[in-house]
C-alpha cells in the first residue's frame, strides 16, 4: 500500500508553473516597451514645456515685456477663491507689461491640491494690482460648457444672474459672486458691454487689492492638461488691462 507523504503534496502546491521560453521573452520585451513609452512621454512633455518657455520669452521680450524664469511665491494669490484651497509652490515664466498705465502681469502659478500633495500642477494667471478701492466679485459663465477646467475646484461656488436692464446678454452668459447692491454701482456700461462682447470661457475674481483672470482659450492640450499658448499671452494681459481700465475709469 502507497502512502503519500502530505509534506510532498503541500510543496507541490506551492510549484509555480515554468515560463515558456516564447512567454518568458514577450514579457521582457512587453516591460521594455511599456517603460520605453513611459520614458518617451516624459521626455516629450519636458521639451514642450521647455520650448514653450523658450518661445514665450522671445515673444515677450520682442514685444517690450519683461521675463523672469522663476519667482518664489509670495501668497499674494492666497485669498483668491480659485486658489485658497491649494499650497502655492512659486511663479514661473513671469511675464511683466505696462499697458494703460497699468502693470500686468502673468504667469504660470505652481500648486499642490491638498488632496493631491504629490502631485505638482499649474495654471497660467494674468494679474492687476487695483489703483482704487473696489469690492471684492467674481465673474464666471453661466454654462458648464463654456467653464474654464480649473472651476472644477469651485463646485461650491454657485453664484447669481446679475440681471441690467438693456443687457439681457450679460445676465444669460454670466453669473457672479458679491455684494449685489456694490457690484450694481461698480460695474458700469462699458465694462459691461465688453464682457457682452468676449466669449465666456474665462473665470474673472477681485479680492479687493488686485484682479486675476483665467481663461479657457488659447491653450494646448498636453496629456489631457491645458497649456497656454505662448502667442496669445500678450492678447490677453491686453484684455485684462482694458477691463480693468473700463472699471478705473468709471464716474
Amino acid at each position: 500500500m502507497n502512502v503519500r507523504n502530505p509534506t510532498s503534496r503541500r510543496a507541490g502546491l506551492l510549484e509555480l508553473p515554468e515560463l515558456s521560453t516564447g512567454a518568458l521573452i514577450f514579457s521582457i520585451i512587453f516591460i521594455i516597451v511599456v517603460f520605453g513609452l513611459f520614458i518617451a512621454c516624459i521626455v516629450y512633455l519636458f521639451r514642450t514645456l521647455v520650448f514653450r518657455s523658450l518661445r514665450l520669452k522671445k515673444i515677450v521680450i520682442a514685444n517690450g515685456a519683461s521675463f523672469t524664469k522663476r519667482r518664489d511665491y509670495d501668497a499674494s494669490l492666497d485669498s483668491f477663491t480659485l486658489l485658497k484651497d491649494n499650497r502655492g509652490l512659486y511663479f514661473k515664466n513671469l511675464v511683466t507689461k505696462k499697458i494703460i498705465d497699468l502693470e500686468v502681469e502673468a504667469f504660470d502659478y505652481v500648486f499642490l491640491r491638498w488632496t493631491q500633495s504629490f502631485i505638482p500642477q499649474f495654471i497660467f494667471v494674468y494679474r492687476v494690482t487695483w489703483r482704487t478701492a473696489v469690492p471684492v466679485f467674481s465673474i464666471f459663465p453661466s454654462s458648464l460648457l463654456y467653464r474654464p477646467s480649473f472651476m472644477n475646484l469651485l463646485s461650491h461656488q454657485k453664484g447669481f444672474s446679475l440681471s441690467i436692464p438693456g443687457h439681457q446678454a450679460f445676465a444669460k452668459k454670466y453669473l457672479v459672486n458679491g455684494n449685489e447692491r456694490e457690484l450694481r454701482s461698480f460695474f458700469n456700461k462699458e465694462f459691461i458691454v465688453q464682457l457682452e462682447r468676449m466669449n465666456p470661457d474665462f473665470y474673472l475674481e477681485s479680492d479687493g487689492r488686485s484682479i486675476i483672470l483665467f481663461r479657457n482659450s488659447g491653450r494646448k492640450k498636453i496629456f489631457g492638461r491645458g497649456v497656454t499658448k505662448p502667442e496669445g499671452v500678450l492678447l490677453r494681459m491686453q484684455e485684462l488691462a482694458t477691463l480693468v481700465g473700463l472699471l478705473e475709469q468709471r464716474k
